[in-house]
């Protein structure tokens, strides 16, 4: 789902490894990229940074180009809803030399599954401990709860059940707050979520179809 973590992690991988590599590109909300500007936008974008020169919109059709087949690149993509678009973003394997690596972040399992991706990692939420210290270096500045906040941080990590934008956005919320004010915005979320928490989990149900919807509603009703 939204904010569980996956641009996070890609990003950071590709931090960690990018030295490894000839070459490297990191394209974040290639969808919002695609809707904004166009796949071929997309396409000269990271391009351009792999071969270090200006590539043109008009120019990419890379599947020719002798130079990526002898690099190697390490490439990420992040939130890709549809694996025709990621197929026509990075061709084939053999677009690019031995040992290139390509990661892809998504909503939607089905995309790497069509995408024929080597290795598919689900990213899960934080287990508690986890969730403790994000949530407390938010909300003290520290990774451990004031003693007598200990209840209510409680209260509010059971609410994020262990995602990680849920506990950034409450942890800044209540810093500095009083534990009357901490207790009056949790009786506020039992009636209305965050905004920001809603607005990207609604992503998560926008990306469905018109049947998906439907059932999830009707699930929903049931609660």
């Amino acid at each position: 789902m939204g904010g569980i973590g996956k641009t996070t992690i890609a990003s950071a991988a590709f931090g960690k490894l990018a030295l490894q590599f000839s070459s490297n590109s990191i394209v974040l909300n290639v969808q919002q990229e695609i809707e904004k500007a166009g796949l071929d936008h997309v396409k000269s974008k990271y391009l351009s940074k792999l071969l270090e020169e200006d590539i043109r919109s008009s120019e990419c059709n890379f599947s020719f180009d002798p130079r990526l087949k002898e690099t190697k690149v390490l490439l990420v993509f992040d939130d890709v809803k549809d694996s025709d678009q990621l197929k026509d973003l990075i061709g084939t394997h053999s677009n690019f030399g031995q040992g290139s690596r390509i990661i892809v972040t998504s909503r939607d399992k089905q995309v790497l599954v069509n995408a024929n991706a080597d290795e598919i990692y689900e990213v899960r939420g934080m287990d508690h401990q986890d969730s403790l210290e994000l949530f407390c270096l938010f909300a003290f500045k520290q990774n451990h709860p004031i003693e007598s906040y200990v209840s209510l941080v409680e209260k509010f990590l059971d609410y994020a059940k262990g995602l990680p934008l849920a506990l950034k956005v409450l942890g800044s919320l209540l810093y500095g707050k009083t534990k009357e004010v901490w207790d009056s915005q949790l009786q506020k979320l039992k009636k209305l979520p965050d905004l920001k928490i809603f607005r990207l989990l609604k992503l998560s149900y926008d990306g469905l179809d018109d049947e998906q919807k439907d059932i999830f509603l009707d699930i929903a009703c049931f609660y």
